[in-house]
């Protein structure tokens, strides 16, 4: 790694969701020095505290932008439909069983990411805490974790995209944006569908291709 004054950023980020990110591409000269000190390898740790101690803790990072997203699209569509009215019925759509079933799941689907998440994550907190190595079972429900919410969030959000209708497809809603940004996140080479495989394999004592698990 260096400091930013020795790349050159690319322009080629542009996508539908996670556009603020900012993830360009970046280059740096071919004959550009770097020092020992600004080297390192994945999986490797250099500082003695818990949250330094295992290299799949980063991942967390990317759980909690998909839990916060589907968190907001719960509190925006339930919102959107406590105000709606159907143009088909002239009634509330509060009112129609499809709606409040729709919404009920989509709040569970993230409710249970939610607590699986921290619960996982919460075991292998009080295992690195304790200055132990994690076994391949805690790092296999993490994966599962990890994917598990990745996807189901998304899913919960365009549950939700279905439930309140055209109004959530206008960009102007931040349905339309949050369900972007779910997808990319569910695309994530650490969290899409791959990591099922790797979080089986782990059950039975095998190391995925990554440190991050």
């Amino acid at each position: 790694m260096l400091p930013a004054e020795y790349r050159q950023v690319l322009d080629t980020w542009g996508p539908e969701g996670l556009a603020g990110s900012g993830s360009h591409d970046y280059t740096i000269e071919e004959d550009t020095f770097v020092p020992e000190d600004y080297t390192w390898i994945p999986g490797q740790h250099q500082r003695p505290e818990p949250l330094y101690a295992w290299y799949g803790l980063s991942v967390a990072c990317g759980v909690g932008v998909a839990l916060g997203a589907a968190a907001e699209a719960i509190d925006n569509a339930r919102e959107v439909l406590a105000d709606k009215t159907s143009k088909a019925t002239m009634r509330p759509v509060t009112e129609e069983p499809a709606v409040r079933a729709s919404f009920s799941k989509a709040a569970t689907m993230v409710g249970a990411s939610r607590s699986y998440v921290f619960d996982t994550l919460g075991d292998i907190s009080a295992t690195l805490e304790s200055g132990l190595d994690l076994s391949y079972d805690q790092r296999a429900r993490w994966a599962g974790a990890v994917v598990h919410a990745g996807t189901s969030c998304r899913d919960a959000v365009q549950l939700l995209v279905d439930t309140v209708g055209s109004a959530a497809l206008q960009r102007s809603s931040p349905l339309h944006r949050l369900l972007h940004d779910l997808n990319m996140i569910a695309q994530h080479g650490l969290t899409q569908r791959r990591v099922w495989d790797w979080s089986g394999a782990l059950y039975f004592g095998k190391r995925p291709p990554v440190p991050a698990y």
